[in-house]
């Protein structure tokens, strides 16, 4: 997504730290912060902000980002696309699918990751 977005692969990890606290800020307040402290410009800011505004169901997730055409001709968006439906074809198997919500705005600003990451949610423990 943020390659998608057009931003220079030098600003990967402070886009990363920022977008990580959207469970915390609003996205004007992120977005602030990408453009004052982080020296993004507003045209990348504007088109991070299609992508972090994906959550939900899973299929109904990949089906609209599908059919939206939002990683189209892009070779690394669709290798997360394929690594998405793999892992919600597994979700499904396990019978586990109905208690997933899929949010495109997860990210973590270190460089160990290299793939999907993830969050699990306990409640009522």
């Amino acid at each position: 997504m943020i390659q998608l977005s057009g931003a220079p692969a030098s600003k990967f990890k402070p886009i990363c730290s920022a977008i990580d606290k959207l469970d915390k800020e609003t996205w004007e307040e992120v977005k602030l912060e990408l453009v004052q402290k982080k020296g993004i410009s507003n045209e990348v800011c504007d088109k991070l902000e299609i992508f972090i505004k994906y959550r939900g169901q899973p299929l109904a997730l990949l089906k609209q980002i599908r059919d939206e055409k939002i990683f189209e001709g892009s070779e690394i968006g669709q290798v997360g696309l394929q690594e998405m439906e793999k892992l919600f074809e597994y979700l499904e198997c396990l019978n586990s699918i109905q208690n997933v919500s899929f949010d495109l705005s997860l990210a973590r600003g270190l460089e160990y990751y290299t793939g999907m990451i993830f969050e699990a949610v306990l409640e009522g423990a």
